[in-house]
């Protein structure tokens, strides 16, 4: 299986090296809510993590739909992060 011609695998290590990366470079949180402050610390990650979770669902499973269930995840994450980063900059 593929996405836009590359294999799952190549997007495997794509998601994993964001998600590294990530992990060290991310908003300052300085917010006095404990929720905004882990959202935006680790849910940028989380988004990279699930995406990967999302690419080996496809490899082993060959299914595209577990995939794109997996990959929902991710956007829920991505969504709570944007929210968390919105509401950062407005304090």
């Amino acid at each position: 299986m593929k996405f836009l011609g590359l294999s799952f695998w190549f997007w495997s290590v794509v998601c994993t090296a964001i998600a590294v990366i990530y992990f060290f470079v991310y908003p300052e949180p300085n917010t006095g809510n404990v929720f905004l402050n882990f959202s935006l610390r680790y849910f940028h990650s989380f988004t990279w993590l699930v995406l990967l979770l999302a690419c080996l669902t496809a490899i082993f499973t060959q299914s595209r739909h577990a995939a794109n269930s997996v990959a929902s995840v991710a956007l829920i994450f991505y969504g709570l992060f944007m929210i968390s980063f919105v509401l950062s900059r407005g304090s």
